[in-house]
C-alpha cells in the first residue's frame, strides 16, 4: 500500500513528502498505532536511494514520518495509549464512550493541521535541486513480488480486527477482546497466517514497557501529584469554565511532563485529575481525554517519545534539525488544536 501510493509522486517535493504523511496516517489505522515502525525504515530506504541522510531533503522526509506516522495518533487508534486513557478514566468515561472510530470522527480536522505543517517544512526545507523522478518505490513494490497465500491470510484476519475494532459502538463489546483473540484465527488450520516461530516475534518487552508506566502515574498519583494538579488547574482558571482556557493549561502540563515521563505515565497520572476538573465544570470528560493524547505529541527532544525516537534513529534527520523542526510542529499544531478542533467540537455537541 505504502508503495502504490507513494509511486504516484512525479518530482514534487511537497507530493512526496505529503505521500510520506498520508501512508504513516494510513499504517497508523492498518496497525491501531504502530506505523511508526514501519514508516521508519521505509523512509530511511527513500533517503538512503536519494543519498540524503541528513540533508534537507532527509530532514523533510524524515518530519513527514514523524506527522504521519507518530502526530497522526492524535486523530487515530492507537492501542497502547487509549487502552491506558481507558483504564485510568474508568470512572469517569463508559468502555465504548471512546472508539478507534469516534477518534477519528471527532478529531479527523488535525489530519488538514498536520498537513499544513507538512506544507511548512516543504518550503523551510526545500531542496537545493530538482528531486527529479523517485523510482525506488517502483523498484521496491517490484521486488515484492505477487502476494502470497500467507499474507492473503493476515491481510483477511487483520480486516477482521478492523472491523471488530471501528464496530466497538455497535456491539458494544471491550475493544481489547478484538486484539485479544481474533489473532488467533491465524493458527487454524486451512488458514495457516502463522506458525510457532511467529511467537519469537511477539515483542512481549511492550507488555512490561507499559506496566511500568502506569505504574510511574500510579506511583505519582499516590504521592499526591493527582490531587495537586487539580488543585493547580482550579487555582489557575479562577471559576473559568471556558474550554480554551481549560485546554491551554493541559497542553501547558503535558508539554512540561513529556520531559519526566513518558506519555503513558503522563496519561496514567493526569486522565483522572483533568476528568473530575471537566466534571466540576459541568462539561464532558471525552474532549479532555482527547486532548491530552493530542498534547502528548507537542514534543521537542527525541527521548521524551518512543515513536519519534524510533524515527530519529534511523539518522536521516540531525538533532538541529529535529529540535527546530519539532519547536515549529507543536506550536502549529497545538495552535491549530485550539483554533480548529475545539471550535469543532462545540459545533458538534461535545462541549
Amino acid at each position: 500500500i505504502a508503495y502504490t501510493i507513494m509511486c504516484k509522486v512525479k518530482g514534487s517535493y511537497f507530493k512526496l513528502l505529503a505521500s510520506v504523511m498520508v501512508v504513516g496516517v494510513i499504517l497508523n489505522i492498518l496497525s491501531s498505532g504502530q506505523a511508526y515502525c514501519i514508516i521508519a525504515p521505509l523512509a530511511a530506504g527513500l533517503c538512503l536511494s536519494l543519498n540524503e541522510m541528513k540533508t534537507k531533503v532527509g530532514a523533510g522526509i524524515a518530519a513527514a514520518a514523524m506527522i504521519g506516522g507518530c502526530t497522526a495518533h492524535a486523530y487515530t487508534y492507537q492501542a497502547s495509549a487509549w487502552g491506558v486513557i481507558m483504564k485510568a478514566g474508568a470512572n469517569y468515561i463508559g468502555p465504548t464512550e471512546i472508539t478507534p472510530l469516534s477518534i477519528m470522527i471527532h478529531c479527523w480536522p488535525m489530519f488538514f493541521v498536520s498537513l499544513f505543517i507538512v506544507w511548512i517544512i516543504s518550503k523551510w526545507y526545500k531542496p537545493d535541486k530538482e528531486l527529479g523522478e523517485v523510482v525506488y518505490f517502483q523498484e521496491q513494490l517490484a521486488l515484492m513480488g505477487k502476494v502470497t497465500r500467507k499474507e492473503k491470510a493476515n491481510i483477511l484476519i487483520m480486516a477482521l480486527v478492523l472491523v471488530y475494532i471501528f464496530t466497538v459502538g455497535v456491539h458494544k463489546m471491550d475493544v481489547n477482546l478484538g486484539f485479544a483473540l481474533l489473532p488467533w484465527l491465524l493458527f487454524l488450520p486451512g488458514i495457516d497466517g502463522a506458525d510457532t516461530n511467529t511467537f519469537k516475534k511477539m515483542n512481549v518487552t511492550m507488555l512490561f514497557f507499559i506496566a511500568s508506566c502506569m505504574s510511574i502515574g500510579a506511583v505519582a498519583s499516590s504521592m499526591g501529584m493527582a490531587d495537586a494538579l487539580r488543585e493547580f488547574c482550579t487555582a489557575i482558571l479562577q471559576g473559568n469554565n471556558s474550554p480554551t482556557a481549560i485546554m491551554g493549561i493541559i497542553f501547558a502540563i503535558v508539554f512540561v511532563l513529556n520531559f519526566l515521563m513518558t506519555p503513558l505515565a503522563i496519561f496514567s497520572l493526569t486522565i483522572e485529575p483533568m476528568s473530575a476538573l471537566a466534571l466540576s465544570a459541568g462539561l464532558s470528560p471525552i474532549p479532555f481525554a482527547y486532548a491530552v493524547n493530542a498534547c502528548s505529541e507537542a514534543i521537542i527532544l527525541p527521548y521524551e517519545y518512543v515513536p519519534y525516537l524510533v524515527i530519529y534513529a534511523f539518522g536521516m534527520i540531525s538533532s538541529i534539525d529535529f529540535i527546530k523542526i519539532n519547536i515549529m510542529r507543536s506550536i502549529v499544531f497545538f495552535a491549530g488544536f485550539l483554533l480548529i478542533l475545539v471550535p469543532y467540537w462545540k459545533l458538534i455537541g461535545l462541549f
